[in-house]
């Protein structure tokens, strides 16, 4: 489960990379399969969120339990679009930031996405220091 409060910086961001607790690890072999969107969720916005989760990098580590998770989470979000039902969206908030969701979500829950070749803009100064920087040989 994510964590609260304060967004944590990205892993190659932070100064200390201290140790954290010992996790247990439970070994498992196969893969889970994401179920289709329910047939009940009508409204195109809660049907498109739910196919977003299966195609996002996070859902990797989804278990079933998870996936019934994202069902529950699609029909509130549902019940929200269809009929404006603000205790929908509450739930269906919790319930995102359970599935890490977002980028701070999953940063809370120390899951970072990294893309091959991100689309990044630096203006020319900025790209001057990090050249210099680098023919320096001083770390980023």
């Amino acid at each position: 489960m994510a964590r609260a409060g304060r967004v944590p910086k990205r892993s190659d961001q932070r100064r200390r990379r201290n140790l954290d607790s010992k996790v247990d690890v439970i070994d498992v072999s196969g893969q889970v399969e994401a179920p289709a969107p329910p047939n009940d969720v009508q409204h195109p916005d809660a049907r498109n969120w739910y196919q977003s989760l299966i195609k996002s990098p996070q859902s990797r580590y989804y278990e079933a339990s998870d996936w019934q998770t994202a069902i529950v989470a699609a029909r509130l979000l549902d019940d929200y679009l269809t009929n404006g039902r603000i205790s929908a969206m509450t739930e269906w908030r919790h319930l995102s930031v359970n599935l890490l969701v977002t980028e701070a979500d999953r940063r809370r829950g120390r899951i970072e996405v990294r893309r091959d070749n991100p689309p990044v803009k630096v203006d020319q100064g900025a790209q001057a220091v990090l050249d210099m920087k680098r023919k320096l040989g001083v770390a980023g």
